[in-house]
């Protein structure tokens, strides 16, 4: 399984093997873990198409060696696309000689709604997966527009939506910008390269937000103005 990213990478692994996996760092961080795959015992393989480049090809065919399947989790745009051509030609896995590239991306989402009970093994977790995670990523990019979000799709915001919002903003602005989560994403990035621990990033995160919480609780009166 090649992902994008090593964070992803990481998430992916962590959920399919539910955190029992060993981990080998070269250039790169590999997760392996056993599992099942359509009904066999299977080795697997996680890692992540990373710069610089010079050495992902050679690294990627290395590890492709005594692989009998390829799995890309890639973003659904016009450069996972490209970076999938390239890992498949690293690897050796080749495209069809037939048929019409018409530049769509196989869809990651579920076809129906299903229980635990209805999969087994590795299935249920991929699924979870794939829900919790991958199907925003088939949605139209969103647009704004002053106060509308437009993808296919109109949102206009109710009055009690804009009051809450300034609330929000005099109560405590971070509420209302992405300061706090892009923090946590490159906390998480860094946890993934091996760089920073995972438990005191988790500890500092929920500190942070019980924090807000206990603060936001004592200047609640503002949204009654």
């Amino acid at each position: 399984m090649v992902a994008e990213k090593p964070s992803s990478a990481l998430s992916i692994a962590s959920a399919l093997s539910d955190g029992h996996m060993s981990t080998r760092r070269s250039s790169i961080e590999v997760y392996e873990f056993n599992g099942t795959f359509h009904g066999s015992n299977a080795q697997y393989k996680v890692t992540s198409e990373s710069n610089p480049k010079a050495h992902i090809c050679k690294r990627l065919s290395q590890e492709a060696r005594d692989c009998g399947h390829l799995v890309l989790w890639l973003d659904c745009d016009r450069e996972g696309d490209n970076i999938c051509f390239e890992v498949v030609e690293c690897t050796g896995f080749h495209r069809p000689r037939s048929g019409t590239d018409a530049g769509d991306h196989p869809p990651i989402i579920p076809m129906r709604a299903v229980n635990e009970d209805m999969l087994v093994n590795d299935a249920w977790k991929l699924y979870q997966y794939v829900c919790q995670h991958f199907i925003g990523t088939v949605s139209p990019d969103c647009k704004y527009l002053r106060n509308k979000v437009q993808a296919g799709r109109k949102l206009v915001p109710t009055a009690l939506g804009i009051s809450l919002i300034r609330g929000y903003q005099c109560i405590d602005l971070d509420f209302c910008l992405t300061n706090i989560r892009s923090f946590i994403e490159q906390q998480i990035t860094l946890v993934a390269k091996g760089q920073v621990d995972h438990s005191r990033v988790v500890e500092h995160v929920l500190q942070q937000f019980k924090q807000k919480f206990i603060y936001f609780v004592k200047q609640i009166s503002f949204l009654q103005q």
